[in-house]
């Protein structure tokens, strides 16, 4: 389509949505709160493709209700909030067609929900961090981020990329839709829901300036969602990065939660997605049950990499925690072992293994002809007997 096509025209296109919906039904989703299921959904697919794209060129289109649900982990409750299918296709095309007018505005320190980068990205990058120098850290969490999101700063964060309301006025609309209960309809004051599709995207952009004030002076962040690390080659200057984060963040109308936001170095240890870093080694957090998993930062590297070996965590690292014991694997070089026998075995079992073929190759004895027996001779002496008479 021509650059001047109004936006809900381009994100409204029958070919978007498809491929929108081609996302969605790859997931394993529940139904919204009109009860459609995925299946049900394709079973009328070319006329609810056909309905929804008509509703977001038109300008009609209204986002349904969430649906909620509750979910335990390790003993905590976290509520998730479900949109229709519908809605759902509608938000993956937006995410396909105007996501990447967003993710440009991201910095490289920027780790989740970006295609072509993750969490194991962001540890390798903490990694080489440190292999840098940068042995002090400031660890920091922002306090239910998902949850408290203020509406009007983020209309103004969008604004300022899309620079078009009617975008904007929809990308709101999915962040305050109503929840369903069982008291009724429950409206949001800040936040955007999780589960919602679009919800990491509106996120990750409303922290853009959040990650453009850390990232300088020399220090290094690495961010992951509202989980972040700032490395820096001083003390000082780790904690004139909490100082920092915590102006920044009041400034977005959020804060630091004080449990998992703390001052420490690559000495004395610290927790990041899952793994413990401790000087040049480490372990993980909750390690799998799965034999057939191991944590990539665990895993055998070349001596190209970084070296990082499981340890068990001891001193100031371990201060605190009810980590189980791990045995330390050792960094020696394995002995030289001594020469082999294997060729000589290999030499003898193969002469071995001949002899046995020849002597079954043998030529088999001249087996004798069966002798006869008495009676069929006697036979025989009269049938000639009888030829001569």
């Amino acid at each position: 389509m021509a650059a001047g096509t109004p936006p809900l025209q381009r994100l409204g296109r029958e070919p978007n949505l498809y491929a929108a919906w081609s996302r969605v039904a790859a997931g394993t989703g529940a139904p919204g709160v009109d009860g459609v299921s995925l299946n049900a959904y394709s079973h009328h697919l070319n006329t609810n493709i056909q309905t929804l794209s008509r509703h977001l060129i038109e300008g009609t289109y209204q986002p349904q209700p969430l649906r909620s649900f509750v979910s335990k982990r390790n003993g905590k409750e976290r509520e998730f909030r479900y949109p229709t299918v519908r809605d759902r296709v509608a938000q993956r095309a937006f995410i396909n067609v105007f996501g990447p007018r967003l993710d440009r505005e991201q910095r490289h320190t920027s780790f989740a929900y970006r295609k072509g980068k993750g969490w194991v990205e962001a540890l390798r990058t903490v990694e080489g961090h440190r292999d840098r120098g940068l042995m002090h850290v400031f660890r920091g969490d922002v306090k239910c981020f998902f949850d408290r999101i203020p509406h009007d700063q983020l209309r103004s964060a969008l604004m300022a990329t899309l620079s078009d309301r009617t975008l904007v006025d929809l990308c709101l609309g999915w962040a305050t839709v109503p929840t369903l209960t069982d008291n009724g309809l429950a409206y949001p004051t800040a936040g955007v829901p999780q589960g919602a599709p679009i919800s990491p995207l509106l996120a990750n952009h409303y922290l853009r300036n959040f990650d453009r004030s850390l990232d300088q002076a020399g220090n290094s962040l690495v961010r992951y969602a509202d989980d972040f690390v700032v490395l820096c080659s001083e003390p000082g200057e780790a904690f004139g990065a909490q100082v920092g984060a915590e102006q920044s963040l009041r400034g977005l109308g959020l804060e630091l939660n004080p449990e998992k936001s703390y001052v420490s170095s690559f000495a004395n240890g610290f927790s990041f997605l899952g793994w413990t870093f401790v000087g040049c080694s480490g372990y993980e957090e909750s390690p799998s049950d799965s034999a057939r998993w191991t944590h990539p930062l665990a895993a055998p590297r070349s001596e190209s990499g970084s070296t990082m070996r499981p340890v068990q965590p001891s001193g100031a690292a371990a201060a605190g925690t009810n980590q189980p014991k791990r045995h330390e694997k050792s960094s020696t070089p394995p002995k030289a072992s001594k020469p082999s026998n294997a060729p000589k075995e290999a030499k003898a079992s193969k002469e071995l293994k001949a002899s046995n073929k020849a002597k079954k190759l043998k030529a088999p004895k001249k087996l004798k002809a069966p002798k006869k027996s008495q009676k069929s001779e006697k036979s025989e002496h009269d049938r000639s007997e009888r030829k001569t008479a």
